[in-house]
């Protein structure tokens, strides 16, 4: 594969969104960051060897580590917290740390009229120590361009300063909030190397640049095969919903012609570029990216299909 090619088609090791992301609870929004909250592991299929790729690679494993620590110690203060008003009997005030608590994991922020000192300062530690880790893989990125630059590899150095610049500031404005977490759903941003099923530890490998900053909606393995159910999550403003779709399993046809002219006429459009995740040395999967616009609130295409299909959907 040519650099030009791979520039183009891949999105080297981006983490959209500054500050904190909470995985497997409600929402995630740009003033959060992306925790793939796993060990990113190499993909099975073979990969030629980068070691600049690598470099970057572990830089991000080290950021999802130390920002998972915080975001553990800091929750484990709330939960101390809970616990001794709990063994004082304290209904009130075990109320009062619990809705603190569901607000940060929907939201990654304390409500404004919490004033407890002792979790403020906790909180304040916990944004402390992520900020050092995002500064530490920033230093990474710009690493990382520098060395391409220098192996006159300069579209994927363009490629992965592009990266940069989202990690910085941030792409996807579009707050996605799971209104039935249920099934264990969770969300994540999405990043070449982020896990994308919930209970599985298959990783993206490549997808196509438009979907840069997105927010990856990520579903146990036995529920990827279901089209999105109605209003099961919800947006904070009209954005685009797409759906990568594995329309081929071993050579077998999965989603044919007639599935793909149904969402056509559904609204659904389709997205350039490839959508490949690791997958069984022995298996072949191939997969089509489709987009559809869909308005603020909750989010229903439940209507657009009715098949079995494994689906990744991503909101921004």
């Amino acid at each position: 594969m040519t650099d030009a090619i791979r520039a183009k088609e891949m999105v080297v090791w981006t983490a959209a969104g500054v500050g904190f992301f909470v995985f497997g609870m409600g929402s995630i929004s740009v003033a959060q960051k992306a925790d793939d909250n796993a060990k990113v592991a190499k993909p099975d299929q073979p990969q030629d060897k980068d070691p600049i790729l690598d470099k970057l690679l572990k830089a991000k494993e080290e950021h999802v580590k130390d920002t998972d620590e915080a975001r553990k110690k800091f929750l484990d203060a709330l939960d101390e917290k809970i616990k001794a008003a709990a063994d004082k009997g304290d209904l009130n005030v075990v109320e009062r740390f619990q809705t603190a608590k569901d607000t940060f994991e929907k939201e990654g922020s304390l409500p404004g009229s919490f004033r407890d000192r002792a979790t403020l300062t906790a909180k304040g530690q916990m944004d402390t120590r992520v900020r050092l880790a995002n500064a530490k893989l920033r230093s990474a990125y710009e690493e990382a361009v520098k060395d391409y630059t220098k192996a006159k590899k300069f579209e994927l150095a363009k490629a992965i300063q592009d990266e940069q610049k989202e990690f910085s500031t941030g792409v996807s404005r579009t707050k996605v909030t799971i209104n039935d977490r249920k099934d264990g759903s969770g969300l994540r941003y999405l990043s070449q190397g982020a896990v994308y099923l919930a209970d599985r530890d298959y990783l993206v490998v490549t997808y196509p640049r438009e979907l840069a900053g997105s927010t990856m909606l990520v579903r146990p393995a036995d529920r990827h095969g279901d089209w999105l159910q109605a209003l099961k999550v919800s947006v904070s403003r009209d954005c685009t919903i797409y759906a990568a779709i594995r329309w081929e399993y071993n050579g077998e046809v999965r989603a044919n012609e007639a599935f793909f002219n149904k969402l056509a006429g559904a609204g659904w459009t389709p997205v350039q570029g490839r959508f490949e995740v690791t997958q069984p040395a022995n298996e072949d999967w191939k997969w089509k990216v489709l987009k559809k616009q869909i308005k603020k609130g909750g989010v229903d295409v439940s209507r657009d299909i009715d098949a079995k299909v494994h689906v990744v959907f991503l909101f921004k």
